[in-house]
């Protein structure tokens, strides 16, 4: 049997694959994806917080990944650990997951519609930094409130994904 292949709804976190990196950003809807985006004329460069089309944001890739987050930080083992979590390979990378929700106080998912809104909140923001504030950062930051760097590069690296396809409409 195939693997279901889904789209991305609203307030969802994608991701897609350029070379070895991931870039990431808040679905709104097909025409809008909020997310990290170089600024580059004959004068200047720099990267800002910016809304484009889902096809802008592919970049000429066809498809894209959603991050799957945990719902609470209650600790749930049996829940986490049931789950069909297609990027943990094993107990290790699940029991690394728990134990960052554990250590971070303030973690929370934020409902699909604050995720948007604290995505759109940002629009214009010319804060990036490689190391501290970049794509990661602010997609984990939209959808949880967690701003620790090592933090953000743990999370994102246990989060499982679900491959996605354009929605045709």
């Amino acid at each position: 049997m195939a693997d279901e292949v889904v789209s991305a709804s609203f307030g969802d976190i994608i991701g897609v694959y350029r070379g070895p990196t991931k870039h990431y950003g808040v679905y709104i809807n097909d025409h809008s994806v909020v997310h990290y985006a170089p600024y580059i004329d004959e004068f200047e460069k720099y990267h800002y917080i910016r809304e484009t089309t889902l096809d802008r944001f592919l970049h000429g890739k066809t498809g894209y990944f959603i991050c799957i987050f945990p719902e609470t930080n209650e600790n749930e083992p049996i829940d986490v650990l049931a789950a069909p979590f297609r990027s943990l390979t094993s107990l290790i990378d699940r029991l690394k997951l728990l134990e960052l929700i554990r250590q971070s106080p303030y973690y929370r998912i934020y409902s699909p519609r604050q995720t948007a809104q604290r995505a759109l909140s940002k629009v214009g923001e010319r804060e990036y930094s490689p190391s501290i504030s970049n794509c990661e950062h602010f997609v984990v930051w939209c959808k949880t409130g967690i701003t620790e760097t090592s933090k953000v590069k743990c999370l994102l690296g246990l989060l499982p994904n679900v491959p996605a396809v354009l929605s045709i409409n």
